[in-house]
């Protein structure tokens, strides 16, 4: 297995983080992080839903449209945005993590830029 296949890979953190986390992370081969989170606690538009409804099997696979998104460094820092200054950025939509992910992807040196859509 070569460097990149160690490095680059998927986590679930629905349930790790907290009962009411629903997201995912995304690491590439450069070492950094993509987090989308997508739960009562998110940016997002489920945001202040309940947060006594914890996941359960019938809720689970619940469908959001857009996410809270942070990109971390393989240092473990936060990337702020440059659209907002904030360390994540609510409300983006799957055609706009296309392109942070991209962006990610694409990265080398952690002094680079802050993301600009």
């Amino acid at each position: 297995m070569d460097d990149i296949a160690k490095k680059s890979g998927f986590n679930l953190t629905t349930i790790t983080h907290t009962p009411y986390h629903r997201g995912f992370q995304v690491t590439f081969g450069n070492g950094y992080t993509v987090s989308v989170q997508f739960g009562p606690n998110s940016v997002c538009s489920v945001k202040n839903e309940s947060l006594e409804e914890m996941i359960t099997p019938s809720n689970i696979d619940e469908k959001c449209q857009n996410a809270e998104v942070a990109v971390i460094t393989p240092n473990k820092n936060l990337i702020p945005f440059r659209s907002n200054g904030d360390d994540t950025r609510g409300y983006v939509s799957p055609e706009e993590l296309v392109g942070i992910f991209t962006w990610v992807m694409r990265r080398g040196e952690e002094n680079e830029p802050a993301y600009t859509p």
